[in-house]
């Protein structure tokens, strides 16, 4: 199957039965959306335009499943995905996908989250702005108080709380409740690339040229973990809520234990700076991707690489993502999107660009 001819980014619907990966096709001149089937690699439907510029970090499906939500130039668009499998149990013809609903925006937006109900949506954008959007209503509040360029937006797990992170190292808690700010976190002067809440939502984990351990409620700075020799490029917590994975532009994978912030295994391996890692939802396994083209799979009682996945030709591998029940893993890469059923051996599926 064809995929994209440029970087990929990738989700994984809750169900573990979607694949939806974004890119550019240089045949057509056009940004993409595919929908795959993840167990058999077909692909499902394909959204392309010249105007839906697909941003890396723009691509979302709701909690539930029912929705995916596409951040493009100037505007978010939410897919009705349930909608799109119910008329696909049908015989005849694949059917459309759906527009939900779009929500316009003056800016090129960053980034895209759902709330964990799934009710609300929140988008940033580089024109310094935030939005939250109700998904019952259709109704937008935008949420002012960054002055840089907004790069990344995570929800607290039980969705009370918005974390947002600019280019000017600041990040903003905002009470989702009140559509209001909360409080105003000076990480560093360098860009917040990340956001990772706790499980309990007590802490948020920041990066940028280093980690920086939030208390959530008091708004309080607990630490400042300078360990990686480079930048922090990504951030993930475990589901315990207590162990944090980081991955640095100085191509180490590093575990935490978030309190009280001491390391607990440092994981060596890549040869270049580390893009993404990921937590499998039982958290026994990380899954780290690099620019080194290597996916890797660590044991994270042992600290141990107990996998290395075959990644293809070496090229860039971004944004690794578990299916829920953790038998399947994705990735993308340039011109390619990697799906390995982990349950088979690490059997993979590559999806090719044109």
């Amino acid at each position: 199957p064809k995929a994209h001819s440029e970087s990929c980014c990738v989700a994984v619907s809750p169900d573990g039965r979607l694949l939806a990966t974004a890119g550019f096709d240089q045949t057509k001149d056009e940004y993409e959306v595919r929908l795959w089937d993840a167990s058999t690699g077909d692909e499902l439907f394909c959204i392309e335009g010249k105007e839906e510029v697909v941003l890396t970090t723009g691509l979302a499906f709701s909690p539930n499943g029912t929705l995916l939500a596409l951040a493009c130039h100037g505007r978010v668009r939410l897919w009705d995905v349930a909608k799109f499998l119910e008329c696909l149990k049908e015989s005849g013809p694949i059917p459309p996908l759906f527009l939900e609903r779009e929500f316009p925006n003056p800016a090129p937006l960053t980034s895209v989250a759902f709330a964990p109900s799934g009710e609300l949506l929140a988008f940033g954008d580089r024109r310094n702005g935030v939005t939250l959007c109700d998904l019952q209503t259709g109704q937008t509040t935008p949420l002012e108080g960054h002055d840089q360029p907004v790069f990344c937006v995570a929800f607290s797990p039980d969705g009370a709380t918005l974390a947002s992170g600019d280019r000017g190292g600041t990040v903003v808690l905002w009470d989702v409740a009140a559509a209001s700010r909360h409080a105003v976190l000076s990480a560093s002067t360098n860009p917040v690339r990340d956001l990772a809440f706790s499980g309990d939502g007590q802490r948020l984990a920041s990066s940028s040229a280093w980690i920086t351990l939030w208390d959530v409620v008091t708004a309080r700075k607990l630490s400042d973990i300078r360990v990686h020799s480079g930048a922090v490029s990504s951030l993930a917590f475990c589901s315990d809520g207590q162990t944090l994975a980081s991955g640095g532009s100085d191509g180490m994978v590093k575990l935490w234990e978030a309190a009280p912030e001491e390391e607990d295994a440092v994981l060596e391996g890549h040869n270049d700076r580390v893009l993404g890692v990921a937590f499998s939802s039982d958290g026994s396994t990380l899954a780290s991707s690099s620019f080194d083209g290597k996916v890797k799979l660590w044991d994270t009682l042992s600290g141990a690489e107990h996998q290395h996945l075959d990644a293809t030709s070496g090229l860039p591998a971004t944004s690794p993502a578990f299916s829920p029940d953790g038998r399947f893993l994705a990735c993308g890469a340039v011109g390619r999107v990697q799906l390995w059923n982990l349950a088979a051996g690490g059997a993979r599926e590559v999806f090719v660009g044109r």
